[in-house]
Order: structure tokens, then sequence, then C-alpha cells
């Protein structure tokens, strides 16, 4: 285990690739000697060989039931920082055990008290990473966070907001605590808060709602990340500007020079965006961006990228997967509110307009009014014995007409 960790710790301090060391024989072999040896390892022992297979990226899944095994009998021994990584560890790798993740709650219940804020930082992380819901426990995590919060480091609160926003749970205080320790971090110049914990922030309180426009952490993220612009990928610069843009945060200067820096951002950096983050990105910057030089040949990439691509897959016929396995393999899933007219265009589809125009929203309540109007009785003779009687039949409106639609079309189609 000692050999293992150091490896893996070796990996991490230099962040190096480490699919070389998983297929490296002597890897290979600490696993397995690992594995042989479980029934004798204490707890710290434990936490160090889940996390070093963690840190590796090495899941197998037997080895990792067996540690699950083995922590679950030894529980009782494990230390806050031992709860907080075991649970970390799994969650980094993708591997959920329910028995152990209720016996480490229900230990770190009643020993939150003695957490770090790196041990919190981690535990909610983790949590919100399996989707484990455990609101008792988050509850008081929160609690003590705020009483720990000068302890907080830039990823630590970034883990935070992102636990709580990802796990759907509003903890006003904690919020307006963690943006308070955001808006002084940002304010120290020795401080670095990098591009995922800046990203992060901006989606997680824009998520919950707990984000002002005008907001002074908002400044703050803007102007770290003008100044971090070139150190940024496609999913953090996405994840950004999908917060401001959400609370409505209003920077001519900071969206013009965004757009500069994405107009020049060569077609190989365009390469590693999903769908989803191209949308998000032009979405949140052309409503304000759109003037900057280059900006055409942005948008020729979105409908090149992603538009057209999702016109051609939402015309096939749906296939035995299902739709959402399609969607996932083209990594996008809408054409965002600006760009969906132009999807719609693709694949043929009337477009009414802007919502906020006039016209179209006579149009739209036209159409409701039809559907909630009641059949209006009518006789139809129909040859057969009960011609006395009347039949129910619904008026056709000149709203149809209107859309020049021939016949009667399904709400549920709408």
């Amino acid at each position: 285990v000692f050999a293992a960790h150091r490896i893996a710790r070796y990996c991490r301090l230099r962040r190096q690739d480490t699919s070389s060391t998983r297929r490296a024989a002597r890897w290979s072999a600490l696993v397995a000697e690992i594995q042989r040896g479980l029934s004798s390892l204490d707890a710290q022992s434990l936490t160090d060989a889940v996390w070093s297979l963690a840190v590796i990226g090495h899941r197998d899944n037997r080895l990792l039931a067996a540690i699950c095994h083995q922590a679950f009998e030894r529980i009782d021994g494990f230390s806050p920082s031992n709860l907080a990584i075991t649970s970390w560890s799994y969650a980094t790798l993708a591997y959920r055990d329910d028995m152990l993740m209720k016996r480490i709650n229900r230990q770190a219940l009643g020993r939150l008290s003695e957490f770090e804020a790196q041990s919190l930082a981690n535990m909610s992380w983790a949590l919100a990473t399996m989707r484990f819901k455990d609101d008792v426990l988050m509850h008081h995590v929160a609690k003590e966070a705020m009483q720990k919060m000068a302890n907080f480091s830039p990823q630590h609160v970034a883990n935070m907001a992102w636990s709580f926003a990802t796990l759907g749970r509003r903890a006003c205080s904690l919020f307006e605590s963690l943006e308070q320790r955001a808006v002084h971090l940002l304010s120290d110049a020795a401080v670095d808060f990098v591009p995922l914990d800046l990203a992060l922030c901006a989606w997680a309180f824009a998520w919950l709602d707990h984000a002002a426009s005008d907001a002074a952490m908002l400044r703050g993220i803007a102007d770290s990340a003008l100044r971090r612009l070139n150190d940024f990928s496609t999913q953090q610069l996405a994840n950004m500007l999908w917060g401001f843009d959400h609370a409505n945060y209003e920077d001519q200067r900071f969206y013009e020079a965004v757009g500069h820096w994405c107009c020049s951002r060569p077609s190989s950096w365009w390469d590693r965006a999903a769908g989803e983050e191209v949308v998000s990105i032009l979405t949140a910057l052309k409503p304000r961006a759109e003037t900057v030089m280059g900006w055409e040949r942005l948008e020729d990439l979105l409908n090149a990228r992603v538009l057209q691509p999702l016109a051609s897959f939402l015309r096939q016929r749906n296939s035995d997967e299902g739709y959402t396995q399609g969607l996932r393999t083209l990594r996008t899933y809408h054409a965002g509110a600006l760009y969906t007219c132009r999807l719609f265009k693709a694949l043929g589809v009337t477009y009414l307009g802007d919502g906020d125009a006039q016209r179209t929203q006579a149009q739209v309540s036209d159409l409701i009014d039809f559907y909630l109007l009641p059949p209006e009785p009518r006789w139809l003779p129909d040859g057969y014995g009960d011609d006395d009687m009347q039949a129910n039949r619904a008026e056709i409106p000149s709203l149809l007409e209107l859309l020049d639609v021939k016949r009667r079309v399904q709400p549920s189609s709408h």
C-alpha cells in the first residue's frame, strides 16, 4: 500500500498521464499484493489504497468491492479525513456502494465538528458526484462549513457551492457565507482562483438563483477570468458564461474581451468542445459581443458542427437505443434559446418568431384558447337510426388558417 501510495502521489504532483502507470507490470503486481492482504489492512491503509486507485484511475470492481467490505467492518476506526477521502475516492472512480456510503455518512454525522474545511468540501463533493442524497448530513455540513468558512480556500468554496447546486439544495445562509468568502479571496492578489473554481462558482450560484446581476462576486470572477482566459477549457468557459448569462450579469467590456478571445481561437481548440458547450458560449455572447470581428465564423462553426448534425439526427427514425443515446453521441441536447430558430429552419418547422413580440404572443394565446374550447354540439346526419341525436365536434378556428395548417394537431405535439 505504501509503494502504491507513493506512486499515486508522485503522479498527482507531476500532473502526468497515468495510463502508462496502469499498464505497468510493477503497478499490476502492487494491486495484486494489496488485494491479497486486504484483511490485514487498518483504516488508514484502506484509505490510502482506495485513494491510490482513484488517483491512478484504476477501476477494478472486484477489488473495490473487497475494499468496501473491509471498510464497512472497520468504519469505527476511520478518522474524519479517512471518511472524506474514502468517499472522494469512490466518487472519483464512479463506484457507488450504498451500504458503505450510508455507514460513512452516519459516522461522519456524529463527528462533523472534527472535520476540517478540506474534509467538508471532499465529503460534499463526493455525495454530489455520486448523486447520493442525504439531506440530514448536508444540512449539518452546511452549518459546520459556515463556522469554518475563514479556513476555506477557493477550491473549497467552489466545490461546496457546486455540491449543493448539483444536489439542488437551497442553503441560503451557506451561500451568503460562500459569497462573502469568495469576494474576499478574489480581491486578494496572492490567492489563485483557477479557471475551474471560477466556472464552478459562477455556475452554482446562478443555478440556484443565488447570484444577483450586480453581485460583487460575479465582478470579481469576471476580472479574474480575463486574466486567465488562456487557461480555460471549453467546458469551463461554457459553464462560467452560462452562469453569467443566467444571472443577467452585464459588463460589455468583459463580454467583448471574451468574444474577441473566442474568435481568435484556432479550429483545433473548438474541436475539443462538446456541442452543448459551443451552444452555451455563443448563446451567452451573442447579445453582447456579436459585433466583434470574426463572429460570423463562430456562428458558421456552430451551424456546421452542432445545428446541422442535430437536425440530421432528429430527422431520423427513432432507434431501439432511443434519442438519448444518439444525443449523447452528438454531445448536445438543444440549440439554445437564440439558435433554436435555426434548428427549426433546418428541420423545415414553421417558427412563429420572437416570444416577446406582440404578434407572436397573440398567436400563442389564440392557440391556447382554441385547445381550451369545449366541444360545440352540432347535428351531423350519418344515415343511422339515431340521426336525431347530436354529435360533438369542435369548431376549427381561424388560427389554423393563419398558421397554414390544414389538419388539427394534437396538443401533445406542441
